[in-house]
């Protein structure tokens, strides 16, 4: 089996299936396409996302945490706090621990969060050091948003780029490889202009202008997003490949490693729907944020990316 996230059809069969019992104060639980619960907590909501640092990638714990931050704000949410479980190897190094740290500290820090608890472990059945985060958050709840209130003929907009996350992470563990094949001065250039991976303020400004549903772009890139997007509207989408915003310079390190950038991790990357794309691409492109209509959504129940005189049907992630 695959690494990283389990498919779909395991999620639903082994996890979401035997959930038998609810709770009056959630409202909303576990279910393909929503990446936070909501409990009802009176005059507001409370919102909670998990993610985990999968072994083997040094920057995982901070992408941890911002993921699961953009998930908060892509349901209108103002993120909060957040909890870590650090499951650390029989054999750990204490330098390792405090790196693990130091990473989700500077993504609390960059998110304006606080790291608030959590609970770490020394277990002989650990491979790796693994870190697991529960972000909550809060939200008025007239600012809630959900994938479930867009409806067909929607404009679909991508803010910032995609795979921006695979580029970090090709910079930070694989730059010797990527000298060998591109000069160190473009190199060097790529990595002062890897920044901005929360989605807060785009969230905010899209909530301003007429969003009525958003989506973070994360570790099964575009392609997994937009087919989430589908799944949790209920709608169809036709979206332009080549409007998809992607670097230059991804294009080419993805290339070198033999990755897809669509298919790649792309947090930092939000896809927003709304009745007017382009009044709200001019809101956030004023305010400095990079932001193109990809597509809208259909009432059919294709998923289509079209590339020129091509038309690809999205799989099932």
């Amino acid at each position: 089996m695959r690494k990283g996230k389990i498919s779909e059809a395991i999620l639903k069969r082994s996890v979401i299936k035997l959930i038998d019992y609810k709770n009056e104060h959630v409202i909303v639980g576990a279910r393909v396409g929503q990446d936070c619960s909501v409990m009802d907590a009176d005059d507001r909501y409370i919102l909670t996302s998990t993610e985990c640092a999968l072994a083997g990638t040094r920057l995982g714990p901070y992408y941890a945490v911002v993921r699961a931050v953009n998930n908060i704000a892509a349901c209108g949410g103002e993120p909060v706090s957040v909890s870590a479980a650090f499951i650390l190897k029989e054999d750990f190094d204490e330098r390792n621990l405090k790196e693990l740290t130091r990473l989700v500290v500077s993504a609390c820090r960059e998110c304006g969060i606080q790291l608030a608890g959590g609970h770490t472990e020394i277990t002989s059945n650990a491979v790796n050091d693994m870190v697991s985060v529960t972000v909550t958050g809060l939200c008025d709840k007239e600012r809630y948003r959900s994938l479930a209130a867009v409806k067909p003929g929607m404009d679909i907009i991508a803010t910032k780029w995609i795979a921006m996350e695979q580029t970090a992470i090709l910079l930070d563990e694989r730059r010797q490889e990527l000298l060998e094949k591109l000069p160190e001065s473009y190199v060097a250039g790529v990595a002062k202009d890897i920044r901005g991976t929360d989605v807060i303020t785009e969230a905010r400004i899209a909530m301003e202008h007429g969003a009525v549903g958003m989506h973070d772009v994360a570790e099964g890139g575009i392609f997994a997003a937009l087919w989430e997007l589908s799944q949790g509207s209920g709608c169809g989408l036709s979206v332009n490949l080549r409007d998809i915003p992607v670097k230059q310079e991804t294009i080419e390190f993805c290339e070198v490693f033999g990755l897809n950038p669509y298919q790649t991790p792309s947090t930092g990357c939000l896809l927003i729907v709304a009745d007017n794309g382009a009044l709200l691409v001019e809101a956030l492109t004023q305010q400095g944020i990079n932001a193109v209509v990809i597509g809208r959504t259909t009432s059919d129940n294709d998923k289509k990316v079209i590339n020129g005189d091509e038309i690809r049907f999205l799989d099932k992630p």
